[in-house]
């Protein structure tokens, strides 16, 4: 790694003007210097462009406002074929950095194809909810291939990726998959991912967040959700359906290209009704979808699952 190498930052923006302003001075207020800072505004209605153009001055900013909306995760890739750097941090537009988050990624970074650390999780206010994100979201570190689609930890705001790997990600896949979760897969089945235990954002959670921070707590409305309902089921089922996809992506001799395969076996017997390879390998998972989790949400969760083989009627849109 030479000196200074440059780092691209590619923030995407929509009706952000209550936070962003906070986010792009955490930024610019880095220890590390040598960045380059990419805001892609999504055709926002509110005074979002009109807050980051103040800041056009600084020659590190590139702005760019879309033609038409494309979502959240379109924009993300726009804003990601716009990075020059040697490396690339996501951000969100509601975030507050920490003045050495640059600094500390890129030097723990590596030869790894990624970096991603703990957080701070903050409310509207910028009150601190938790000191590590976490431990508060119960979510697992295990950053095998097969962990990180089924049972994804990583969060965009946090991490910085070699972008030896962009070729790799761009464009991202159609489908309800977040960019981040394919930029993870990515980099686990190339030079790997790594972690630093060191929160170095405040990772902001309000009403207006497209995904977050959940704590999933042993409460009476839990049981209800997992018995009753199948919002939960649903996004299994996606989780499956993205290992899927992902399948002829990964070589033969690669060390998780049969539990990939086995993702693929699992979702293509829910979609035949083939009940004994539904069963067989939802058993296979159940493991990989509750790391960490305590005794009783694995028995809710593996109830949940099983509910899949009900959802004809979502699948036959497929």
């Amino acid at each position: 790694m030479h000196a200074k190498p440059l780092i691209s930052i590619a923030l995407a923006a929509f009706n952000g003007s209550e936070f962003i302003c906070k986010q792009i001075d955490s930024i610019l207020d880095q220890s590390y210097s040598n960045f380059e800072l990419i805001v892609s505004d999504d055709c926002s209605d509110d005074n979002t462009i009109e807050l980051v153009r103040a800041y056009s001055s600084d020659k590190r900013i590139m702005i760019n406002q879309n033609k038409k909306n494309v979502g959240y995760k379109r924009n993300f890739e726009i804003a990601l074929s716009m990075c020059s750097g040697d490396y690339i941090a996501l951000s969100d537009q509601d975030d507050i950095w920490d003045k050495n988050k640059l600094e500390e990624l890129l030097f723990n970074i590596g030869d790894f194809d990624l970096i991603h650390s703990d957080a701070k999780v903050i409310d509207e206010k910028g009150n601190e909810i938790s000191s590590s994100f976490s431990k508060y979201s119960s979510k697992s570190l295990d950053i095998n291939p097969l962990s990180v689609v089924l049972n994804p930890s990583i969060t965009g705001c946090t991490c910085m990726f070699n972008a030896r790997i962009l070729k790799k990600i761009l464009p991202f896949p159609d489908g309800d998959y977040v960019h981040d979760r394919w930029i993870s897969f990515i980099s686990s089945i190339n030079q790997g991912i790594t972690y630093l235990d060191r929160p170095l954002v405040s990772y902001r959670q309000h009403s207006g967040n497209v995904s977050g921070a959940a704590n999933f707590s042993w409460n009476l409305s839990y049981i209800i959700q997992s018995l009753a309902g199948f919002n939960r089921s649903k996004g299994i089922i996606q989780h499956f359906k993205f290992g899927s996809i992902l399948k002829d992506l990964i070589p033969e001799d690669h060390y998780m290209y049969n539990d990939i395969t086995k993702a693929d076996i699992f979702y293509n017997s829910i979609k035949k009704g083939n009940l004994i390879n539904f069963f067989k390998t939802s058993f296979y998972f159940k493991d990989i979808l509750n790391i960490g989790a305590p005794t009783h949400l694995r028995i809710f969760k593996y109830l949940n699952l099983t509910k899949i083989v009900l959802l004809n009627n979502f699948l036959k849109n497929d």
